[in-house]
């Protein structure tokens, strides 16, 4: 006996020694290591011209996360992975759940619906892949079928840029470009974290690589709980804890009584619980041929502040969605094409189910004649969505064309973009443009400006919006309707620049902005009346409004690397917004005043310091911090249609103070195939909301583990 254990202590001890004192460490810590001060400070970027280039020398505001950064940062999701990047705007609504903004612009209107204040004016890419909601704007981060383990980097052009890249590219761009094997044979990678708020993140990858073709497969998992599991109450006012709701809460958009919370919040405390397939493959038989192509699949159930039923600020949404994306280059000449199917719904008796195809294509050559290039290129885009409040289904269709002109000589590069695009509806051709002019006073120091114009697409449920509720007992009914010839919103901005590499070791950059953002619409009363079946209907439609919003700001960012082992980013965005005429009641378009608009908060940025005290080790420190904000919601008057006929007026609206939050991780890398981390994200434990009517969001703690490379 004493023989077998001291055999076992000697084997044990042997492998500890072997893990401990194996040659070399972690891929990606090698690749970090064997990167020279100057390869980790001049980042490539492909977003801001749609050619490869050093981000130092872009022609545009533009940032790149790269994996590595994320990945020593902690970031549990892509999501939360944008507070690493300058000027984006990201709050906390429950676990994982967030909203995401380009220099804020968000809750413009007044009165606005959860629905309706989520960012419409950011084009979000995948791999150049558009995936863009086109039924009532924005993007469902939720419903990505990749996750942070599929993320090579996160690219984000800041400012309007839809002469490169179509509609809804207003406020800007934010490209996620994908991994693919980088050496040759078989590659295999694989996470897991566990830890406080039952949360658990898993995701896994193969790949095999060859010299002309490459393929690899992808999953991811997570499953969140909420911080808390009350809910705000519109007719209360207040945070109600699940088991304490009335019997019946009464829908305040619609009049009626809602029960059945079991069916419509069949897990109180759930924030997600998502999974996702992806497969990827690239064949490049020579040096200017290749082509990509990639596919997936998603499956969502979140609790999210998005569509609400007029109750409550929560609504359980279920989503389903594909993807399947094929790229090319052949000499000069690019070609895209992609397809995305999917289906969501709400579990509430106001039922919001939708099943949507949309595909888009684009072509584009590059021709070179010295110091000149010319970028012409042609798109086509067509979004399908069956929705019972549109009628059924309903399609929108776009074709663009544009030209890119870049000119570089000496020390002056001068670049511009002209793009057209027609609209199924409203049918006229929007123009969108950019001009920008970049000038190095020497090989360390430049300046740029840039003017641009962009406007955001109509989405289907402005254009062809279509409910009818009815209330007999009071010989009323009410109507809403979409418009077709809507104004598009469009915003015209003008930004100047000044980069500095102050050494090999330190550069920053500044960039100052104003922007003029007009042709708002929102849906309201217009002062039209009808008889409907017998009953007196009062219609609201789909209408511009008079407001414009204008916006001043600056962002100024530091990225230090006084060694291999120590990295210092630092970012920070101080802006104003002020609304001209605006109208408190929206549908008194002839009484407006003008305000400044707080619901971007006056300043927001971040931290991330990265230091490698030994080889194996690395501690890493991120904050991120805001200042004050307000949050309007829907103020409802409801006029009971029965007597006593009783009128009640709810005020939605909430102030959140500033907040700063610090997250760590410390990672140990035991061999070059396992590295183990403690992962702590808000640890200061500072339970504000972030968001209106959202849940307080408190600490999260997480153990992982990542093997391969």
């Amino acid at each position: 006996m004493k023989r077998s254990s001291h055999i076992f202590k000697k084997t044990a001890a042997a492998l500890l020694t072997l893990l401990l004192a194996a040659p070399g460490f972690s891929q990606e810590t090698q690749d970090l290591l064997s990167m020279s001060l100057e390869d980790l400070l001049n980042i490539k970027i492909f977003s801001a011209s749609k050619q490869v280039e050093d981000l130092f020398t872009s022609p545009l505001s533009s940032s790149v996360v790269t994996k590595e950064e994320i990945r020593n940062a902690g970031a549990t999701s892509i999501q939360e992975a944008m507070r690493l990047v300058p000027g984006v705007m990201v709050r906390e609504k429950t676990n994982g759940i967030y909203d995401i903004h380009l220099r804020g612009l968000g809750n413009i209107s007044p009165n606005q619906a959860f629905s309706n204040a989520i960012n419409t004016i950011t084009l979000v890419m995948i791999d150049n892949r558009i995936v863009y909601n086109y039924l009532d704007g924005g993007t469902f981060w939720n419903d990505f079928a990749i996750d942070l383990n599929d993320v090579e980097r996160i690219e984000v052009v800041r400012g309007p840029a839809a002469a490169l890249y179509g509609p809804n590219a207003v406020a800007g761009v934010i490209n996620i470009i994908t991994c693919r094997p980088e050496n040759n044979g078989l590659q295999a990678r694989a996470g897991l974290q566990r830890g406080s708020v039952n949360t658990t993140l898993a995701n896994g990858s193969l790949g095999y690589s060859t010299d002309t073709f490459s393929m690899l497969v992808s999953g991811n998992y997570q499953k969140r709980d909420r911080y808390q599991t009350d809910y705000y109450v519109m007719e209360q006012g207040r945070y109600i804890a699940f088991d304490d709701f009335p019997e019946e809460i009464l829908a305040l958009d619609t009049g009626q009584r809602l029960s059945d919370f079991d069916i419509r919040y069949p897990n109180p405390a759930l924030a997600a619980d998502k999974t996702g397939l992806n497969a990827f493959l690239n064949y490049h038989p020579a040096e200017h041929v290749a082509l990509d192509i990639s596919g997936g699949y998603a499956d969502a159930r979140v609790q999210n502040i998005y569509v609400d039923i007029g109750a409550l600020s929560f609504a359980t949404w279920d989503s389903r969605s594909a993807y399947l994306n094929l790229s090319g280059n052949v000499r000069g000449l690019t070609g895209r094409f992609s397809l995305t199917s999917g289906e969501s719904s709400t579990l509430s008796t106001v039922a919001s189910s939708n099943k949507s195809t949309n595909m888009d294509a684009e072509i584009e050559y590059t021709l070179k004649a010295g110091a000149v290039s010319l970028r012409p290129g042609v798109s086509f885009k067509n979004a399908q969505y069956d929705w019972e409040y549109m009628g059924g289904y309903q399609s929108l269709t776009s074709a663009g064309f544009g030209v890119r002109a870049d000119y570089q000589t000496g020390h002056l590069r001068l670049v511009a973009g002209l793009r057209g695009d027609k609209y199924s509806a409203p049918d006229k051709i929007y123009p969108s443009y950019q001009f920008s002019g970049l000038y190095s006073i020497n090989p360390g120091h430049l300046i740029r400006t840039a003017y641009s114009r962009a406007n955001r697409a109509a989405f289907l449920a402005q254009l062809f919006f279509d409910m009818d509720i009815p209330v007999p007992v009071a010989g009323i009914g009410f109507a809403m309707l979409g418009n077709q010839d809507l104004a598009l919103l469009t915003q015209d901005m003008i930004e100047i620049g000044y980069r500095a590499k102050w050494t090999k070791h330190l550069q920053t950059d500044i960039e100052g902005f104003y922007s003029y953002t007009r042709d708002y619409a929102e849906l309201f009363e217009n002062g039209k009346t009808e008889f409907r079946n017998g009953l007196l209907y009062t219609i609201s439609e789909w209408q511009n409004l008079d407001l414009k919003a204008q916006q001043i700001g600056m962002t100024a960012s530091l990225n230090y690397l006084p060694s291999s082992r120590v990295h210092l980013k630092a970012f920070i965005t101080v802006q104003r917004t002020n609304l001209k005429e605006y109208a408190p009641d929206i549908s008194r378009q002839d009484s407006t005043v003008d305000i400044r608009h707080r619901h971007t908060p006056d300043y927001y940025g971040g931290l991330y310091l990265n230091y490698r005290p030994a080889d194996r080790l690395t501690l890493n420190v991120s904050a991120y911090t805001y200042g004050r904000q307000e949050y309007d919601h829907e103020d409802y008057t409801l006029t009971m249609p029965f007597p006593p006929f009783t009128s009640t007026t709810y005020y939605n609206n909430t102030t959140m103070k500033g907040k700063f939050l610090l997250n760590a991780k410390i990672s140990y890398t035991i061999n070059p195939l396992v590295t183990l981390f403690i992962n702590a994200r808000n640890i200061l434990n500072d339970d504000t909301r972030e968001f209106g009517f959202a849940d307080r969001i408190g600490s999260l703690y997480l153990v992982g583990i990542t093997v391969g490379q």
